[in-house]
């Protein structure tokens, strides 16, 4: 008789560490202490990029983040957003997430579009970030933002980056 375990995510094997994925969080806030909690509780690296410790598109363009990473901001009102967001879609980045409102959502992907980047590349950017599991505080955003990380790696993710509604050109 076979022990099953073929049919057991890796994650809650003995010795599994989780996806390798480092997961990249910019600028520190109470959902930021939130998402890297709860990644290293599945075995993500993290790491945290803020514009107190200097221009975050510069370091995230020093980082040189590639298909395994995932870069999440955490304030959409933090100061070179833009920047940010331009940084990690050209970086290679697989994943790119940002806390959001749908209204704040739009207002990002028509700005992108008409700097003109591309629905491929927009393809990547997910906001609001996060499986939508309907939480409001800091902590079920984090489990939310984690829970859809780990998705993407896994390749379990089933939902497009943009949930704002803007219909594509």
């Amino acid at each position: 008789m076979s022990s099953g375990l073929s049919s057991v995510p890796e994650s809650v094997l003995e010795g599994a560490t989780g996806p390798d994925v480092t997961l990249v969080v910019v600028t520190r806030t109470v959902i930021a202490d939130a998402v890297v909690a709860l990644a290293a509780t599945v075995g993500l690296t993290t790491q945290v990029l803020d514009d107190h410790d200097g221009p975050v598109a510069e370091a995230l363009a020093a980082l040189a983040p590639g298909p395994r990473h995932a870069v999440v901001l955490t304030d959409h009102d933090a100061p070179g957003t833009a920047e940010v967001i331009r940084a990690a879609l050209a970086s290679g980045a697989g994943y790119v997430g940002m806390m959001g409102s749908r209204s704040r959502a739009r207002g990002v992907f028509e700005a992108l579009r008409a700097e003109g980047q591309t629905d491929p590349a927009l393809e990547h950017l997910h906001v609001p970030v996060g499986l939508d599991t309907g939480g409001r505080t800091a902590g079920e955003m984090g489990l939310s933002v984690v829970a859809e990380v780990v998705a993407w790696a896994n390749g379990k993710l089933v939902r497009a980056g943009d949930r704002s509604g803007l219909a594509a050109p």
